[in-house]
């Protein structure tokens, strides 16, 4: 566990035992919402969830977990606006079966995160019965799907919980004392995904939703196009519509579970035809609310100009709230693009003099907006997509500085981490904090700032914006750093606090739309180049780039792509890493290739940090391909 997590995670945790009347004899306590990622940040791979059905009034539903140690439970309505509650009842029962405490709230419909309890269990208890008797009638009065949520998590490395005859998730990143392949690391039957061909969905209709659509005549004939998507536990590929009898789509979905871990395979490559009436079900053996669905899409010959093929693709519903206490939902999508499958000995580089390790602001430049191909809504687009990509950079940097692109500027709007803003952003209260203190500010910094790195288990976390950091920060930007005493706090005060950007703080990259030609030069398989030390560029004649999840597109071309996907890949050059033609990396020379950042691009990003190079070495045009088969005249 890494020292912000410690850290977050003791003191929380220090804060609920010190809350009064905490006793076996009270063995439901109640927690405030905003030390729930604290305590669970360090547990999520061992998070069990129970979805409740269709619960009676007059019955309710009761689900009993094995547990023991220190368990917390979140209870929360998978759908909104419904003017009724629920009543909960916790009961802990011994190893005999006999109960040995009860406890009964309500749940109100006007708290929109349900309840959040700690129980600790006596020593000796064998379980935890939840039993939850849902107000609303759901289905039959025809109100929205009423399903109420259940997570547990265990709050230390002695505790433990798990819904019988259903295990727990499985596991990210092994640690190195027993590190395994991750096709083995679950080997138990109950834990492989299922996914089978239907000619209806086996859920039911009000647990549902369409969600997601992709438009097929934008895929390349014989070149498999991915699509991430936030699904859950359940996905469902309904059959393609609008394609001509004769005409073929060779369907394959992975999935990548909450955290850093590689993808694995659910389904074998299924061919869906032209006039097909069957769907792809597939569904997950544990609910994992984060889980990341690859699909990769193949057309076997390119689409008449008259088919206007399309996909649906459906979840289920009571997943589509997005949970407060993490990313927002666009980017647990973006998090689809790192799958680190292994635990690096890379150590973070304190006084790295690298052109992108040792920045603490990049500046980013985009087209106006009103400038060909760009409207306001697509450079609000772009603009979501290079901060995730900086942002993607930034976690997987395992030996970066600590403040490594903490600050970042596009077209002047600045956005600062969400570490950052949770540790010394504006008051949330209405009585303000004490200043910071040199030292502490420092020590502060030093052990937060840069803790979110890939292979930590840490979330993965936007930037926001700040309006006005002067006064945003005042508390930050009004203490006295020095360059020898509070370096990290002087150079996020350069970054963030000065009206001018000190030399040496800050790194620049430029984005630009072309039609056609590039530094790369002007054939249609080229996506996107790096054209020189800060210049990236994209073919948006052959090409139109697609931001995911809002359906955006700058561009005309004929061939749909992943902005993200693409931005990714450049500002992986502009970190001074080269084409990498090994697994799954990002840095693939070629886009069907380029799928995420493994382990072979994040070493080679440690190996860039740890040296001198980067954005500033001389350097000559590199091009993201994608190898097409049909002409794009």
């Amino acid at each position: 566990m890494n020292s912000r997590v410690r850290h977050l995670a003791g003191a929380a945790l220090m804060a609920v035992l010190a809350l009064p009347g905490l006793a076996f004899a009270q063995t439901a306590t109640p927690v405030a919402a905003d030390k729930f990622r604290d305590l669970t940040m360090p547990f999520d791979t061992r998070m069990v969830a129970h979805f409740f059905g269709a619960a009676k009034p007059l019955s309710g539903e009761s689900v009993e977990l094995r547990a023991k140690g220190a368990v917390l439970l979140y209870l929360h309505r998978g759908a909104t606006q419904l003017p009724d509650g629920a009543r909960v009842t916790v009961a802990v029962k011994g190893g005999g079966g006999q109960e040995l405490v009860r406890w009964v709230t309500e749940l109100n419909p006007v708290t929109p995160h349900g309840f959040i309890r700690r129980v600790d269990l006596p020593e000796g208890a064998a379980s935890i019965q939840v039993s939850a008797v849902d107000r609303a009638e759901g289905g039959p009065t025809g109100r929205p799907p009423y399903t109420l949520i259940l997570e547990a998590w265990p709050l230390n490395a002695s505790s433990s919980v798990e819904l019988p005859g259903r295990g727990a998730p499985p596991e990210r990143a092994a640690p190195p004392e027993r590190a395994a392949p991750p096709e083995r690391a679950a080997p138990m039957a109950a834990r492989q995904p299922s996914c089978k061909m239907v000619g209806a969905p086996a859920k039911r209709p009000d647990y549902i939703e369409k969600f997601a659509r992709m438009d097929l005549s934008g895929l390349p004939a014989g070149v498999p196009v991915q699509r991430l998507l936030s699904a859950g536990g359940y996905l469902l590929i309904s059959p393609p519509s609008g394609m001509a009898a004769g005409s073929k789509l060779m369907v394959r979905l992975r999935v990548k579970y909450s955290g850093d871990g590689p993808y694995v395979e659910v389904c074998p490559p299924t061919v869906l035809e032209g006039g097909t009436t069957q769907s792809i079900e597939a569904e997950l053996p544990s609910q994992d609310a984060y889980s990341i669905w690859r699909v990769e899409l193949t057309l076997s010959k390119p689409l008449a100009a008259k088919e206007k093929a399309s996909l649906e693709f459906t979840r289920e519903r009571v997943l589509v709230p997005p949970d407060p206490f993490r990313a927002e939902p666009g980017w647990n999508n973006a998090r689809g693009l790192a799958c680190f499958d292994r635990v690096t000995q890379f150590q973070g580089v304190q006084q790295s003099a690298n052109a992108f390790a040792g920045r603490t602001r990049l500046n980013i430049t985009l087209p106006a907006a009103g400038s060909v191909p760009i409207g306001s809504a697509e450079r609000a687009a772009a603009e979501t997509a290079v901060l995730q990509a900086a942002s993607l950079w930034v976690y997987s940097c395992v030996a970066c500085k600590p403040d490594n692109l903490v600050v970042v500027s596009v077209n002047d709007s600045i956005y600062v981490s969400d570490t950052l803003y949770r540790l010394a952003g504006p008051p949330w209260g209405f009585v303000s904090p004490p200043p910071f203190d040199p030292a502490t500010a420092e020590q502060m910094l030093t052990g937060f700032l840069g803790s979110s790195r890939i292979g930590t288990g840490a979330p993965f976390l936007p930037y926001r914006r700040t309006e006005n950091p002067q006064k945003d920060f005042v508390r930050l930007c009004s203490v006295n750093a020095t360059e020898r005493g509070t370096p990290t706090l002087k150079r996020v005060q350069e970054a963030l606090c000065a009206g001018k950007i000190a030399p040496g703080t800050s790194a620049n990259i430029r984005v630009n739309f072309k039609s056609g030609e590039t530094a790369c030069g002007s054939d249609a398989d080229i996506v996107g180049c790096r054209a020189d030390n800060e210049l990236t560029q994209y073919n948006v004649r052959d090409y139109r780039f697609t931001v995911q999840p809002s359906g955006i597109s700058i561009g005309s071309g004929p061939v749909e792509v992943d902005l993200l996907q693409a931005v990714l890949h450049e500002m992986g050059h502009w970190i001074g890493v080269d084409h990498l033609a090994k697994g799954e990396s990002i840095m693939a020379p070629s886009m069907e290739q380029a799928r995420c950042i493994d382990f072979e691009t994040v070493k080679a990003v440690a190996e860039q940090a740890l040296g001198n190079s980067g954005p500033d070495k001389p350097i000559t045009p590199q091009a993201l391909t994608l190898r097409k088969r049909f002409s794009s005249k």
